[in-house]
């Protein structure tokens, strides 16, 4: 590219082969290329600052990294009337996920079936598609453990929906155990609907949104045991999982349109106008108005 321009690379997902290790890791080859080329680059912008930190590090500060989140609110959600907890379906989970190894849906539907022993309304219903790529087999996988453990009862996979508002706003509890995420837009669209989230506390995402007991619950990545404890325990206290979905509608406001540019604008818009006053390429002079 020959004309004047600032140029940012926007990682979406994890920076490393490995996502587990990010230190010690190589980083991914499409991201790998856009180092190669740090001079000719004005940063690297993340969904969030602990991936920023990790970069950071991982490269030296060879090259400026920016927070700004990949997704919003939008004003017509955080102008919308709050559901009323009590008409939500009592003991309703669900998972909004990628039917793909990596999302880690074998633990929860055991965490759910352990919880259902014990709670006979207890319901997960998963949306999301299988992995095309792989034919299908962690779908298929996961479809077969169900089905061998007769818990179709109460275990449903719902498969792709366009719109997810009405399955947020009658769901109680939304959970969320990945091993890795890059920000996971699906906790944000929940809490934005009032549904409390529990989440492994994992690399990247879910801390940034989720202020353990009082949106949600972070919890220890891999541990079934207290991921079912935990989720039986919110579910016994209806009253506390209302004041969770209050607070989640409340603290969504953190991710508002209107917030996310201001990110925009101050970390990217107005840096790069008074990095390029007055810049000089090819013999012309480039005056920025702004």
């Amino acid at each position: 590219m020959t004309t004047l321009a600032r140029k940012y690379e926007f990682l979406h997902s994890n920076f490393t082969l490995d996502p587990l290790d990010v230190v010690n890791s190589p980083i991914v080859p499409y991201t790998q290329i856009g180092l190669d080329h740090a001079n000719q680059m004005a940063g690297l912008i993340m969904s969030t600052q602990e991936e920023c930190d990790d970069m950071t590090n991982h490269i030296h500060n060879v090259i400026p990294t920016l927070a700004i989140p990949v997704g919003s609110v939008s004003d017509e959600q955080l102008a919308a009337r709050p559901v009323d907890f009590d008409d939500r379906t009592a003991g309703k989970i669900i998972a909004v996920a990628r039917l793909s190894a990596e999302k880690n849906l074998e633990q929860l539907i055991k965490a759910v079936a352990y919880v259902h022993e014990k709670q006979s309304n207890v319901t997960l219903d998963i949306y999301g598609y299988g992995d095309s790529w792989t034919g299908f087999k962690e779908e298929n996988r996961l479809r077969a453990l169900v089905s061998s453990q007769h818990w179709q009862s109460f275990i449903t996979f719902k498969g792709f929906e366009r719109d997810l508002t009405p399955v947020y706003n009658q769901a109680q509890l939304m959970v969320l155990t990945s091993q890795y995420e890059g920000f996971n837009l699906g906790i944000l669209e929940g809490l934005s609907h009032g549904v409390p989230v529990v989440a492994y506390d994992i690399k990247y995402g879910p801390a940034t949104m989720i202020n353990d007991g009082q949106n949600g619950r972070l919890i220890t990545p891999n541990n079934l045991v207290e991921l079912g404890k935990v989720i039986l325990a919110l579910l016994q206290n209806p009253k506390q999982l209302a004041q969770m979905s209050e607070r989640a509608y409340g603290n969504s406001s953190r991710f508002s349109e209107a917030m996310i540019w201001q990110r925009w604008n101050d970390q990217v818009v107005q840096p790069d106008i008074q990095a390029m006053r007055g810049v000089t390429t090819n013999g012309n002079t480039y005056h920025v108005i702004g």
